[in-house]
């Protein structure tokens, strides 16, 4: 199981040998910069938390709260549910395909299964209890990456801040149609069922859905509301789809090492790089697995069908908003000409409506 042969695999239009593969990776990279990576946490912390702890399960709690709590023409059910599409499906098919005994995270991470879903699980609550921190702007200050004086190369905070900033002034729009003063936030006994629902220990347990624990106020219903469509659709399309490109050659980011770490006076040389990374079996599960996830998009971000509005005083401000993102489109296309590597994976059109992969 363990061992790495010379067997040849066929991947896409290219026929090599495992083993070849393997070298010519392993020459590019300094040995011991992959061997000090032999945890591989960084991207299990990826896989499980940022992707499907932060965005799969945290997006679960709000589609149970609005189909249990709104009425299906309540206004903040109509503008939510493109962005709640085959949601619920896609976690059922990954709890049964993918963090089930045998699945992916199983047979590719390093840990066990038992481990695995306990880092699950801690980091769903934690996000759960923090939830209106994880905002992006705060989020990024939170990391202490706002500051683009420190940091001028950040293609994920640039191009998530306006997608954020488009995603808000659409959302306040709409609202603004049904919502004329915070009174009407207040007194919509639907809306305070909905967030009873989600802060509830009996439903999606959401100790921090907004900073004060009240949503009272037009302007903290817009940033939840706001918040909720970005994990939805942004943000989940930035932990899924760039999966292909940094995962699909295993030996640039293995799940896991197939070997002890070395000792101290141990040399490190391409024979030990071959024996700590994946088998073929894993190396070829791991690529079926990265294509899987990423070659799929059912929908497109602010383009929802024109049957989910039927208040057509909504067809304007869902109009400014596409236009707003047409525009980020052309903004990010003009970045990546002097960006190091173009970042692709935040165009407006490269990002579903919905997690629903």
């Amino acid at each position: 199981m363990f061992g790495c042969g010379v067997k040849s695999v066929r991947i896409g239009f290219f026929h090599i040998s495992h083993s070849s593969i393997y070298r010519v990776n392993a020459l590019v990279f300094n040995s011991k910069a992959v061997v000090s990576r032999r945890g591989f946490r960084p991207k299990i912390f990826d896989e499980l938390v940022s992707h499907l702890s932060h965005t799969h399960l945290v997006a679960e709690a709000f589609v149970l709260a609005t189909a249990t709590e709104l009425a299906l023409n309540h206004p903040l059910a109509i503008l939510l549910r493109p962005h709640f599409q085959f949601t619920l499906a896609i976690n059922s098919l990954a709890e049964s395909e993918l963090i089930n005994p045998g699945g992916f995270v199983d047979r590719l991470l390093a840990g066990t299964l038992e481990a695995s879903i306990e880092l699950i699980k801690s980091s769903y609550r934690q996000r759960l209890d923090n939830f209106a921190d994880y905002a992006l702007p705060k989020e990024l200050a939170l990391r202490q990456v706002q500051d683009t004086s420190l940091l001028p190369d950040y293609p994920y905070r640039d191009d998530a801040l306006l997608l954020w900033q488009a995603t808000e002034t659409y959302v306040k729009d709409y609202l603004s149609l049904y919502y004329t003063s915070d009174a009407d936030v207040n007194e919509d006994t639907e809306l305070q069922a909905w967030a009873r629902k989600l802060m509830s220990s009996e439903g999606g347990g959401i100790k921090k859905l907004v900073s004060d624990g009240e949503l009272d106020t037009l302007a903290k219903l817009v940033e939840v509301v706001t918040q909720i469509i970005f994990v939805a659709g942004p943000q989940h399309a930035a932990v899924n789809y760039p999966q292909y490109d940094y995962l699909a050659f295993s030996p640039n980011i293995p799940l896991a090492g197939y070997q002890s770490p070395p000792k101290a006076a141990e040399e490190v040389d391409i024979d030990y790089i071959l024996r700590l990374l994946p088998p073929q079996s894993q190396a070829a599960y791991q690529l079926e697995i990265m294509q899987t996830l990423t070659a799929f998009q059912f929908n497109r971000f602010g383009y929802p069908s024109r049957n989910d509005f039927p208040d057509q005083r909504t067809y304007p401000i869902l109009a400014v908003f596409q236009a707003k993102l047409k525009a980020i489109e052309n903004e990010i296309d003009r970045r990546n000409l002097t960006r190091f590597t173009p970042y692709i994976f935040l165009k407006p059109s490269r990002i579903p409506n919905s997690i629903n992969i």
